[in-house]
């Protein structure tokens, strides 16, 4: 399902050595940041937490900035923000 063109989207950061950031640019058909606490988005892809103490941390501090597990696909997992959070 594609979203709307309005909606915000950021990708977690990651190490591994390859540019996801593109991967998912052409997939989504849309600019898409990497800060998701400071940069307002309303959807966040973050890497499985199971692949490491940094990826846990994102999925946790994305938690605690408002953000809701929505699903997992393979090794992302996607995340939207609350509709009661506030922006930080």
């Amino acid at each position: 399902t594609q979203t709307s063109k309005s909606t915000e989207v950021a990708l977690g950061s990651t190490d591994f050595g390859f540019n996801y950031r593109s991967v998912v640019e052409w997939y989504l058909l849309r600019r898409v940041k990497y800060n998701f606490k400071n940069d307002n988005v309303d959807l966040f892809l973050a890497f499985d937490p199971n692949f490491g103490p940094t990826f846990k941390t994102q999925t946790e501090e994305a938690e605690r900035n408002g953000y809701v597990f929505v699903r997992r696909a393979d090794y992302l997992w996607l995340y939207q923000r609350s509709a009661g959070s506030s922006d930080n």
